[in-house]
């Protein structure tokens, strides 16, 4: 794959972020859980791109673009992380907590 790409952003996934949201509005917390989800983004030989995460075995995103991998990829981590708790299979990933303000990164495409 002479053209392949690969992207690397890192962000933190909230799992509750609208209760998480309520819960400093209304107490004044500067503090919450939730998951570091650096993603590696590759565009596919068909022009699709594929996300994956080395701090969550077993995610997979596809999408059309990098935009729609990166917005797919917390709500589709945030599913897997149930289904392998529902098994008993413990997440590779680990829960954090985040002192606010959080720092994140966003990826900007040309």
């Amino acid at each position: 794959m002479d053209n392949e790409k690969l992207i690397i952003i890192h962000y933190p996934l909230k799992v509750h972020y609208n209760r998480v949201m309520e819960s400093i509005m209304d107490k004044n917390e500067f503090e919450t859980s939730g998951y570091r989800l650096p993603l590696n983004i590759e565009q596919m030989e068909d022009g699709s791109y594929m996300a994956t995460s080395p701090n969550l075995s077993g995610l997979l995103v596809l999408a059309d673009s990098i935009e729609e991998a990166v917005r797919l990829a917390p709500a589709i981590a945030k599913e897997l992380i149930a289904a392998m708790r529902e098994v008993g299979v413990e997440p590779t990933v680990k829960n954090e907590v985040f002192q606010f303000p959080v720092r994140t990164e966003a990826l900007l495409v040309a």
